[in-house]
């Protein structure tokens, strides 16, 4: 057997004879090159191990493979040792017990995923882990990935939390004039924030890896669940400006909202080491239960409806990880959840009828997409809310079913019931058009957060609703689900809910964290009998495997745990 070393891969190449295939053929990662007749398997550590027990002869390796070999195995073996957290490091606000913990945690290492639940301080952590690096002299400046939602709330944290002289700049589309200028600048401790959003296009990657060019930098990636589709654009370029981080972070509390496999791209960002798979199918293989189902006739697909060697994974990925949850930190009132049903008019019964029989045709023995199904459903929820089918961007005016809108009426109703402030959460933008126009007719005071307004309108509305008592309700579209405060209401109503878990617990948790006093009351408006109620039992499934694979990470111990439910999707809509 003889074995190379591919810098450009970063792969070791084995050519090797019938006989010694086997032994190559065994490892965890590797590809058969037809081509060359070679074996090739990247070089981490999973492989790296399984060479050390397995292939470990010097003889089979040329110099360069002996040599980097060797190097790894020896950072493997012998890491460096561990330093602590700076005792002259001067916070400019005081850490909590769970916030010191990870500064001990974390400083030492190159990667950190900080999973706190929301409202635990997940920005505070990463912003003055970042300035105990630059301190140190370890780092020069911080790259922050977040939702654009968000970036102005990363600017106000920097400046409340931030112990140090900061330079900090917002990447915006189309104002790259003033980003060329801050990236020659190099002075100070600077912190560049991008809307993960424009990743997916036009020129932000390119400048943020401009960015990278003779600095030590830190990369953070808020919200991380955002890069858990390893296919997308935006994924590929935070993995390729990882490569040039000297630190790499992933902060979320709600990394988990599908199942296990939404972990693997964001390990893999921190560093395909963490689990040890340079791709997702033989990660899968290791760590999911799968099987082919039927979608249409003679058309299959593989699906997850479980999963093994949750011990080992949860092996793998503690080191670098922190989670930490409200019940562990704080001493936050309870959350109570109601359901408000609510009656159809005939119009809707009959309109919501005819559209779920015709989709359970034309699906029932054919071919279809998953997106074919979710649109069904997001038009069927439109239903729900009052409304004929449409376009949420369109620029056509939605028409109304009927003349009354039975959940619009239900939610004035409850806003006489409750005393205090209250959110109203909205999938579509024509059920935020009836609420302002329901809420002014009623003499109401509210504001609006939504993606129609912009950064200036959207602060401006949370100061409002934050610090002014006439303002009683703020109507909320999934713009507002990220990291704001918004703990002057104890109460939220779900005029409609989506289908993503992530989204539904993030909304939660703006009411629902440090600074809350009061219990946490989530009413949920339903329409009896159709997809409204099948969303929310699909969110509990969600939830239950989430917070299994959580608990784990404090307390490994089932070896396997299964979906609830292995369903096709199609089933939210029968």
């Amino acid at each position: 057997m003889k074995i190379t070393y591919s810098e450009k891969t970063n792969k070791f190449i084995f050519s090797c004879d019938y006989s010694e295939s086997k032994l190559v053929s065994a490892m965890p990662e590797r590809r058969f090159r037809g081509a060359s007749n070679t074996w090739a398997a990247p070089a981490l550590k999973r492989n790296l191990r399984y060479m050390e027990t397995f292939i470990n002869s010097p003889q089979m390796f040329d110099p360069q493979a002996l040599r980097v070999f060797t190097e790894k195995l020896r950072e493997l073996n012998a890491p460096d040792p561990a330093e602590g957290f700076p005792t002259d490091f001067r916070f400019k606000n005081p850490p909590m017990m769970h916030q010191t913990e990870a500064f001990e945690k974390f400083y030492p290492l190159n990667n950190a995923a900080i999973l706190f639940e929301q409202g635990l301080g997940k920005t505070y952590t990463a912003i003055n882990l970042c300035a105990a690096w630059h301190q140190s002299g370890q780092i020069d400046a911080a790259v922050v990935v977040c939702p654009s939602s968000i970036k102005l709330v990363w600017e106000l944290e920097i400046d409340k939390h931030c112990p140090m002289q900061t330079s900090r700049h917002v990447l915006q589309s189309g104002q790259y004039k003033k980003a060329d200028a801050f990236i020659q600048e190099k002075d100070g401790f600077q912190w560049l924030i991008v809307g993960i959003e424009a990743l997916s296009q036009g020129k932000a990657h390119e400048y943020m890896k401009h960015f990278f060019v003779g600095r030590n930098v830190a990369m953070i990636i808020d919200e991380s669940s955002r890069i858990k589709n390893r296919t997308t654009i935006r994924t590929e370029h935070c993995f390729d400006a990882g490569e040039m981080a000297k630190k790499r972070m992933i902060l979320s509390g709600t990394s988990i909202t599908q199942g296990i496999e939404d972990w693997y791209a964001q390990y893999k960002f921190l560093d395909p080491n963490i689990l040890g798979f340079n791709s997702f199918y033989p990660f899968r293989d290791h760590f999911c239960v799968t099987m082919s189902m039927e979608v249409a006739a003679n058309r299959f697909q593989t699906k997850i409806v479980g999963y093994k060697n949750q011990e080992e994974l949860l092996d793998l990925v503690s080191p670098y990880t922190l989670r930490v949850e409200k019940a562990d930190a704080l001493d936050l009132p309870e959350k109570v959840y109601m359901n408000r049903y609510v009656t159809m008019n005939k119009e809707q019964k009959k309109a919501y009828q005819l559209m779920k029989d015709e989709f359970v045709s034309m699906a029932r023995g054919q071919e279809y997409e998953v997106t074919t199904v979710l649109e069904q459903m997001m038009r069927l929820q439109q239903i729900t809310g009052g409304f004929h089918p449409y376009d949420n961007s369109t620029t056509v005016e939605p028409v109304p079913i009927g003349k009354k809108n039975a959940k619009v009426e239900e939610t004035i109703e409850l806003l006489g019931e409750i005393d205090g402030k209250v959110i109203v959460w909205c999938q579509f933008n024509a059920e935020v058009q009836a609420l302002r126009n329901a809420l002014r007719e009623n003499g109401i005071t509210f504001v609006e957060f939504s993606g129609r307004c912009d950064d200036t309108e959207k602060a401006f509305a949370v100061d409002r609703f934050q610090n002014h008592d006439d303002v009683k309700v703020m109507v909320a579209s999934r713009a507002a689900a990220y990291g704001l405060t918004l703990t002057a209401a104890s109460y939220a109503i779900y005029f409609s809910q989506g289908y993503s878990y992530e989204m539904y617990a993030q909304s939660q948790d703006r009411i629902h964290r440090i600074g809350q006093e009061n219990h946490c009351t989530y009413i949920h408006l339903l329409c009896q009998g159709t997809v409204d109620e099948k969303i929310m039992a699909a969110l509990a499934t969600k939830q239950s495997t989430a917070e299994g694979v959580y608990g784990g990470l404090k307390d490994h111990g089932n070896d396997e745990v299964m979906k609830e439910s292995g369903a096709d999707i199609l089933e939210l809509i029968k």
